[in-house]
């Protein structure tokens, strides 16, 4: 059912949860009034939903991989929802030792060590949906985003675009918000047939805000080492770029 609380015309992002997500994703999600956590879609190894970047301590011009290693109980086919954690309590709490030893002594770390330690807690339950909704749900909360999220939505096993346009409709959404990399699979037409329109974002515009890891860079990056004040004052330049 829409959200009584919504506009009659509305902006909506649909997207996977995502593990600390990306600071382009976020900046997508703060231009939406509304966001549907995408949990019933197949798992994808090199996207961003069991892993981000995090910078090396001693070299803040290297980043790696931080990875929640995962069992895909049906294969490549297995839905994001039936991914399952691999040995989770080590998981959990090797997690949080990673994260404070790049971050235990920078500025952000105070503000997001509550949240670092209520998502080990949920990888250390085997719970790689809460955990990545955890993350993302914090960093809106940080930077006082007053949309919703709407995670009891309905999320129809039909063809993608179809998929896209019935949530969006669902939700009583009149507009669809997405990178510009949907322009090479989405069906528009599939949208504009039930009166959504699409809006895509170039997300290369925040390259110069951003720097050369514009494309990967976590927000959990971005606020541990720049602080809450920065953490803020950057959002809101890639909305004024994006917009």
């Amino acid at each position: 059912m829409p959200d009584p609380t919504l506009g009659a015309n509305i902006v909506v992002s649909i997207h996977q949860p995502n593990l600390f997500p990306r600071v382009t994703t976020i900046a997508k999600l703060l231009l939406s009034d509304a966001y549907v956590p995408l949990t019933e879609v197949q798992f994808t190894q090199r996207d961003y939903q069991h892993r981000f970047r995090t910078t090396d301590r001693l070299n803040h011009e290297q980043a790696r991989w931080t990875t929640v290693p995962v069992h895909l109980v049906n294969g490549q086919k297995t839905l994001l929802s039936d991914v399952r954690i691999v040995d989770p309590q080590a998981c959990g709490s090797g997690l949080y030792n990673t994260l404070h030893y790049h971050y235990g002594t920078t500025q952000g770390w105070n503000i997001v060590s509550d949240c670092v330690s209520r998502i080990c807690k949920a990888v250390a339950a085997d719970n790689l949906v809460e955990a990545n909704l955890i993350s993302m749900n914090f960093m809106l909360e940080l930077l006082n985003w007053p949309g919703s999220v709407m995670t009891d939505v309905v999320q129809p096993q039909c063809e993608r675009s179809v998929r896209l346009a019935r949530i969006t409709k669902t939700v009583g959404g009149s507009t669809y918000l997405c990178g510009s990399g949907g322009k090479s699979y989405l069906d528009e037409g599939a949208l504009r047939d039930v009166g959504v329109d699409v809006i895509y974002l170039d997300y290369s515009r925040l390259q110069n805000t951003l720097g050369p890891s514009w494309k990967s860079r976590s927000s959990i990056d971005l606020l541990c080492l720049s602080g809450l004040e920065d953490f803020h004052s950057t959002f809101e330049e890639c909305q004024r770029r994006l917009t």
